[in-house]
């Protein structure tokens, strides 16, 4: 059973790519550890509007925009979060602040990782392996590429849809809402 888990996260490793370090596996609670002595009164917050955190499979094409575009696209945006501390206003009330931008040299020294675990979103893009048959196809279109290198475009549009939500269940499982914006 554990072998078959870890074969499906393999598989959908393989068919992702992102170009900053995140883990295999997302959990609701991913970012929540945020802390720097720093500014000790930051805190991290889920971003986007909605009651769970979310991943958005997002499919867009050229397809009918572009002369002889063929391909769709898929990328998962994950809620990430915002880095907020409260000031309280001359009135009383208390207003979050979020932050941005340069956030300290505590910060500009954390490993790459822990950066890019407390950002707004998380962006991986859905790949496929190319085969020999479309290279020899269209040797133009896949010229210097070789069967078995990944590329992020798909000529079935419902056979994108079932990676996409594949890799999306195994990387982002578990309380995690999963939404399909079809923008092609």
């Amino acid at each position: 059973m554990e072998e078959n888990r870890n074969l499906d996260l393999q598989w959908a490793l393989d068919h992702s790519m992102n170009t900053v370090y995140y883990p295999d596996v997302f959990d609701t609670n991913i970012g929540m550890d945020f802390h720097l002595n720093e500014h000790p009164d930051w805190y991290p917050e889920v971003a986007g509007c909605r009651e769970k955190r979310t991943v958005v499979i997002e499919i867009t094409s050229f397809c009918g925009v572009c002369w002889n575009a063929i391909h769709y696209y898929a990328k998962l945006k994950a809620d990430g979060v915002h880095l907020c501390s409260d000031e309280k206003n001359t009135n009383g009330t208390t207003t979050s602040i979020l932050h941005g931008g340069y956030l300290g040299e505590e910060y500009q020294n954390l490993p790459r990782e822990k950066k890019a675990i407390w950002d707004d979103y998380y962006e991986i893009e859905i790949v496929r392996p190319i085969t020999q048959e479309e290279i020899n196809h269209d040797p133009d279109r896949w010229y210097g590429y070789e069967a078995g290198e990944n590329t992020n475009g798909f000529e079935d549009k419902s056979e994108l849809i079932k990676v996409a939500k594949k890799v999306a269940e195994l990387r982002f499982p578990e309380g995690w809402d999963i939404i399909l914006e079809d923008k092609s």
